[in-house]
């Protein structure tokens, strides 16, 4: 029977927890993941968000269960978010 239900990449993948910074950046290793700007709120300074690393070595940002952007294995950015994580 097929699985269905959250993606479980997102599950099967490690996740750390960071801080944005002042500049509404998030630091992980040496990478600045900048968080673009949306319509949900005007920033996320100061906010606890989680950093997904996936096996391919890309990452993703969330806020909550809410996905805030995606980056390649450098850092840059990639795609437009458009789903929930578990």
């Amino acid at each position: 029977m097929p699985y269905i239900g959250n993606r479980l990449a997102d599950i099967l993948c490690e996740h750390h927890e960071r801080t944005v910074g002042n500049d509404n950046c998030v630091s992980f290793e040496r990478l600045k993941l900048q968080i673009p700007a949306d319509g949900t709120r005007p920033h996320y300074v100061k906010r606890r968000v989680r950093v997904h690393r996936y096996v391919d070595g890309s990452l993703a940002v969330f806020y909550s269960p809410r996905l805030l952007s995606r980056y390649d294995v450098n850092g840059a950015p990639v795609g437009v978010p458009v789903q929930l994580a578990a």
